[in-house]
């Protein structure tokens, strides 16, 4: 036979016998451990917050506790009936501007469910709680 460099072998190295490369498949081909199945939605519990006819609870004056430490003097600044400005409750809490502005979104508005006035005045804009007496 005339070998060509397709068939020609290079000194050193065999061909693996027909056995070992039929061994080598079957090892390939075993069986995939099988896939996990989520349960159906109905099967399962529902979690408290996803559960239906679940609604959340607002938060308002009487239910909710007054707040303490700067949050709590930034509520006191704002119960006062001239309000205050962010520059005022900055330099009592020692806050930056933003988070001054942040606190009264977030954490008075929303957790605390109390409503904040805004007016612009001659010093800046001056925040109060609404209700307190002007």
């Amino acid at each position: 036979m005339i070998q060509t460099p397709d068939t020609a072998q290079t000194p050193g190295t065999a061909q693996a016998p027909a056995d070992a490369k039929i061994a080598r498949k079957t090892r390939k081909a075993k069986a995939a451990p099988p896939k996990i199945v989520p349960k159906p939605a109905a099967d399962r519990k529902p979690r408290a917050s996803r559960a239906k006819g679940f609604v959340p609870e607002l938060a308002t004056e009487t239910n909710a506790k007054s707040p303490a430490g700067k949050l709590g003097v930034v509520a006191a600044m704002l119960h006062r009936p001239e309000g205050a400005t962010v520059a005022q409750m900055s330099e009592a809490t020692g806050w930056q501007a933003h988070s001054v502005r942040g606190a009264i979104a977030g954490s008075l508005k929303k957790k605390h469910g109390l409503t904040i006035v805004t007016e612009a005045a001659e010093g800046g804009r001056v925040y109060r709680i609404a209700g307190a007496a002007a």
